[in-house]
């Protein structure tokens, strides 16, 4: 009788594999899908209903001797990937690979039966075996990672391209940006196997015409998943051309000097100066995910624009300035020649010495009436017998203890713990209502350091709130804010609110965040990095991994490990991620 149902069961094994090839079927498996070599993978499926049983075979080529290796029937598993330890199977069917190995790049088939005597449905999984490169993101030869790659050449110029150690090869183009699209650019491909990985080069030689002088030229291409798809660089044809017409402007010495540079979103630009070799600045409009490189900390680049800022005009900025603005299909030039008019200038000389003697007969009248006003406070002093009463001011505090604590140091330094804080209140009064006192009075707050209490702040960024509802406000004159949180599982942060807090208080050098869970930073996030560019102080993640200290990098918007100088990429920090969720406790002692 089991020999009867065996042969049944192939014979609609093999004819639902016809019916498959020749009307098609609605598929539950997505293919291909790409697993991690080395890592546990999923092959996902998603079966419209609940099923008598899932059969996976390593093989698209069925016959009736062929036996599945792994099965799945009325919630029990067998087979011999299954007793091996090579494969298991979820309770929805889908194959689970325990290691990938580079076997596994493969075919695989799974048949499925919805009743014990139905037909199957079958359905053919490619699997593709995948290493993330050494650099996870296509490298040109001369360019980093950090800020616009900027070249300048000739006539011609050849550029090379390559992923390194990566599996499958990647599949790299180069292309040219523009307002109109991308389009490609003939280049030449060599693919070197070494033992079970790829290096990928492509090289291209970059020609300019007399229209288009400015170009941006893209490496990119289907690599593996986790890595970046996009490498650019922007290329300059350097050789002498006819200069456009002159714009002359005359400003005064020490104003704010903008020169405008045209059409912003779907263009790409360069300041130079004329007769100076050092470019000022180079940057892309919105079109290409808006970045700016300053070569010149004299100089600034307006926010969304390609506007030339020089924020306190000297004599010695005279000079005549070009921009180069592309959009890709043609290249236009500006060019400014900038005069400081100095206001001292046409003042006789007779005026000038007027002001001085007027200057001086003001110093002298300041300095009797203070000697007056002195004399007159020591007649008005009252005495009554042998007691001297002379008026006192004494700042607004609660007690003695807390005079004592405010007037005794020029710098108040605070450790704020939420269980202590009966403790601190007893000894030294209402903290929050000294420290609101300190910034009234400007006077310097070295640090604040608020330990497991930091809850949010608010949407107008006025005040943090703490989990026993109590509010700090902005503190104008704090140097230093350390959020800590020492249990499990770490907050995730919100960036922006707190980033903006911090703004708001003017004097912060410091913002630390010890033990948060914070969020990942790039170009992509448009509102987080326009508060990046805002704020001057350093932001600093403790993270308490390997990673030890990282740092917020304003020109790049993204977090750069400290002591590496490196930026922390979108893998390395899904892995720093997951080692904070999972570690079983976060920094040292609170008071550390």
């Amino acid at each position: 009788m089991s020999l009867i149902r065996f042969l049944v069961y192939w014979m609609f094994v093999l004819f639902g594999s016809y019916l498959l090839l020749v009307e098609g079927s609605s598929q539950a498996c997505v293919s291909p899908q790409y697993v991690e070599l080395g890592r546990t993978a999923t092959i996902s499926c998603n079966f419209e209903r609940r099923f008598y049983g899932v059969f996976w075979f390593n093989t698209t080529n069925i016959t009736s001797s062929e036996r599945p290796f792994m099965i799945i029937t009325e919630s029990q598993k067998s087979g011999r990937g299954y007793t091996s330890g090579e494969f298991d199977i979820k309770d929805n069917g889908s194959l689970i690979i325990n290691k990938v190995s580079l076997q596994h790049d493969i075919s695989f088939t799974v048949n499925v039966l919805y009743t014990s005597d139905g037909d199957p449905n079958i359905e053919n999984v490619r699997v593709i075996v995948y290493a993330i490169p050494k650099e996870p993101y296509p490298v040109i030869d001369g360019c980093g990672r950090n800020g616009i790659c900027y070249r300048s050449a000739n006539t011609e110029f050849t550029v090379n391209c390559s992923v390194q150690d990566s599996r499958p090869p990647a599949s790299l183009m180069f292309l040219l940006k523009t307002s109109e699209g991308d389009f490609s650019l003939s280049s030449n491909k060599t693919t070197i196997r070494n033992g079970i990985y790829y290096t990928t080069l492509i090289q291209a030689t970059i020609r300019f015409n007399e229209t288009n002088r400015l170009l941006l030229i893209s490496c990119q291409g289907g690599i593996v998943p986790h890595t970046e798809k996009e490498a650019t660089f922007l290329i300059e044809n350097n050789q002498n051309e006819p200069l456009p017409v002159v714009e002359r402007l005359n400003v005064e010495v020490g104003s704010n000097v903008i020169l405008p540079c045209g059409e912003y979103d779907a263009s790409y630009f360069v300041w130079k100066e004329k007769g100076r070799e050092n470019t000022i600045a180079v940057g892309l409009g919105s079109l290409y995910g808006y970045a700016t490189n300053i070569y010149n900390s004299e100089f600034q680049v307006a926010d969304q624009s390609n506007s030339l800022v020089i924020p306190s005009f000297e004599k010695e900025h005279e000079g005549t300035y070009i921009c180069v603005i592309s959009n890709g299909i043609t290249t236009v030039k500006k060019m400014f020649e900038v005069i400081g008019n100095d206001t001292t200038k046409g003042i006789p000389w007779w005026a000038i010495i007027i002001v001085l003697l007027l200057l001086v007969l003001l110093c002298f009248a300041a300095a009797v009436i203070y000697r007056l006003k002195r004399v007159k406070d020591k007649k008005t002093t009252k005495t009554k017998g042998n007691q001297t009463l002379v008026p006192e001011k004494i700042p607004m505090l609660k007690n003695d203890t807390d005079k004592k604590n405010f007037c005794s140091s020029k710098h108040i330094k605070f450790q704020w713990d939420e269980e202590k804080m009966a403790e601190h209140t007893k000894d030294h009064g209402d903290k929050i209502e000294l420290l609101k006192q300190a910034s009234d009075k400007k006077m310097e707050v070295k640090y604040v350091k608020l330990v497991d209490c930091f809850e949010s702040v608010n949407d107008s960024a006025e005040y943090i709130c703490l989990v026993s509802g109590k509010r700090v406000p902005v503190i104008k004159s704090l140097r230093e804010l350390v959020l800590y949180h020492s249990k499990k599982p770490p907050i995730e942060i919100e960036l922006e609110k707190i980033l903006q807090y911090a703004i708001n208080c003017d004097r912060l050098d410091t913002l630390e965040f010890n033990g948060f869970l914070m969020p990942y930073i790039s170009k992509q996030s448009s509102s987080l990095c326009s508060i990046v560019r805002e704020m001057k102080m350093e932001v600093k993640w403790v993270s308490n991994t390997k990673f030890e200290i990282l740092v917020i990098n304003k020109e790049a918007c993204c977090w750069q490990k400290k002591n590496e100088k490196t930026f922390l990429h979108q893998r390395e920090y899904h892995e720093l991620k997951e080692k904070m969720t999972t570690s079983t406790s976060f920094g040292g002692s609170a008071f550390a």
